[in-house]
């Protein structure tokens, strides 16, 4: 052979064993990210940051006045901090054995793979049950990291659903006291209070009372302009006057809201206006106004 047949050779092994060390560098690298990533999903570090930031943001909800939510976000957020402590616990009992033995695992197989190639032969196992056994932990890994984060999100999404009223089952209602009901005039906007109304001083004849319609939807109806007007979850919509005969005129403000909430249905003449308190309506002296047909979910059935 001659000296350039020999030089040309000398460059081509050269070339192919930089190759291989650039693709062993690599595939380490990705080893070492992997067993990172997996290392910190079984030592409960995604758990504990999943549930800090749940903790958070429920507490951002309770802030904001969505009381619901934000309670079933701590709760989310305090089971994912168990679940971080338990997984801490768990490691330390175990000790890290493990994932010493695969990242030395990562790290030597490219030695295998060079020492192969530079004595011509190819290793029949070391080199298949070394990659195969890199390659398995792949999978492993990624359901690690994606559980978590799936687990947070359905807790959040059943948290929303609860607060939103599709699970009827769970909601309390605003008001457990039913005063009284009565036919709607349509003609002259009015319907006679019930006498409980008067008789618990919510209402006094010949008296101006206001109205006013919280954030959840409902209509609620006092003597109290206050409450109503300063009120961070209600806003004043309107004033109307109650007579010598007990009757309450509602006004249009609360007929439209009325119809756009219940699906474009107005309130019609004969459809009976239930009156009712609760709790938290009591201690602003408010009574809930809703139509009868629309009670469910807002009027406890036992009142």
């Amino acid at each position: 052979m001659s000296h350039r047949d020999a030089s040309h050779e000398s460059i081509g092994e050269h070339s192919e064993r930089g190759q291989q060390r650039d693709s062993g560098g690599a595939g380490g690298t990705a080893g070492k990210l992997s067993g990172y990533v997996r290392k910190g999903a079984r030592s409960g570090a995604l758990a504990g940051l999943g549930g800090g930031a749940t903790v958070v943001r429920g507490l951002r909800s309770i802030r904001a006045g969505h009381r619901a939510r934000g309670v079933a976000r701590l709760a989310v957020g305090a089971g994912l901090l168990a679940i971080a402590v338990v997984q801490r616990r768990s490691r330390r009992d175990r000790g890290e054995r493990i994932d010493i033995e695969q990242s030395d695992v990562v790290d030597t197989s490219p030695d295998i793979e060079s020492a192969a190639s530079e004595s011509g032969s190819q290793p029949d196992h070391a080199g298949g049950e070394e990659a195969s056994s890199v390659v398995d932990t792949g999978p492993d890994i990624e359901d690690a990291v994606a559980d978590q984060p799936e687990e947070v999100e359905q807790a959040e999404s059943t948290a929303e659903t609860d607060e939103s009223g599709e699970s009827a089952d769970d909601v309390v209602p605003l008001a457990d006291d039913r005063l009284g009901a009565a036919a709607f005039d349509e003609h002259s906007n009015k319907v006679p209070a019930p006498q409980r109304a008067f008789n618990q001083e919510f209402l006094s004849m010949n008296a101006e009372v206001v109205w006013g319609i919280r954030d959840d939807d409902a209509v609620v109806v006092s003597q109290l302009y206050d409450p109503i007007e300063d009120g961070d979850d209600v806003r004043y919509v309107a004033s109307t006057q109650v007579t010598e005969d007990r009757l309450v005129t509602v006004p249009d403000e609360v007929l439209d809201h009325w119809e756009s909430v219940y699906d474009g249905v107005r309130v019609a003449g004969g459809d009976d206006i239930v009156f009712a308190t609760g709790d938290e309506l009591e201690r602003n002296e408010q009574l809930l106004v809703v139509p009868e047909a629309y009670t469910d979910g807002v009027v406890s059935d036992d009142a």
